[in-house]
């Protein structure tokens, strides 16, 4: 019982962590513009914050570009998926690691794409 509960509270840590960062990188919108800069600053070792590649509210943009932002967002729900979805991973059993492998086909295709590209 106290093992479950721990993992609970793990999982629930792990969700509030990851849901925090994704909100911070989404506020600069609704900020004053010395905080925004504060922020923004924050996320700029990780990533390239071009204003053409981010998404923007009201005309401001955010802390992350689009693949950074998708890259967030797709943290945020494999947390919930691993809490909430448990018995997802009863029902695929073994079948489960080709669902895993099969999440890899859109970031294998982002990263050879490119290189497919400049190789004609």
């Amino acid at each position: 019982m106290a093992n479950a509960r721990s993992t609970r509270l793990v999982w629930y840590g792990l969700l509030a962590a990851t849901s925090g960062v994704l909100i911070l990188a989404m506020l600069p919108p609704t900020l004053p513009a010395p905080l925004q800069a504060v922020v923004r600053e924050g996320f700029a070792p990780v990533c390239h914050q071009l204003p053409g590649r981010s998404p923007h509210f009201g005309g401001v943009p955010v802390a992350l570009c689009d693949r950074c932002s998708g890259i967030y967002v797709g943290l945020v729900v494999g947390v919930l998926g691993t809490g909430w979805g448990t018995n997802l991973w009863v029902v695929l059993g073994a079948y489960g690691r080709y669902v895993l492998l099969g999440a890899l086909v859109p970031l294998g295709l982002d990263w050879g794409g490119p290189l497919l590209q400049g190789s004609s």
